[in-house]
């Protein structure tokens, strides 16, 4: 996060891939993006690798991709071709 407060990085925005099942961020983290979003503009993304993210981590994202690799989608994607 102190790169984009860098000037070569004030365009930037961030991209976070995890299956975000951590307990809980810390909150000098989760007060930092939120700065970050709101004084600086940036936004920060994110690609779930799990459908069992911790919703309080997920909620500071600005857009969340799930990405399913299970079984499931793996048959249905198949099925479709």
């Amino acid at each position: 996060m102190e790169r984009l407060q860098s000037r070569e990085w004030f365009d930037a925005d961030a991209v976070v891939i995890s299956d975000f099942i951590a307990q809980r961020l810390p909150d000098d983290v989760t007060s930092k993006v939120k700065e970050l979003q709101r004084v600086h503009q940036h936004r920060f993304h994110a690609v779930a690798m799990s459908a069992h993210g911790k919703p309080g981590i997920m909620r500071i994202f600005d857009h969340i991709w799930r990405f399913d690799t299970g079984m499931r989608s793996r048959l249905l994607r198949r099925w479709r071709r």
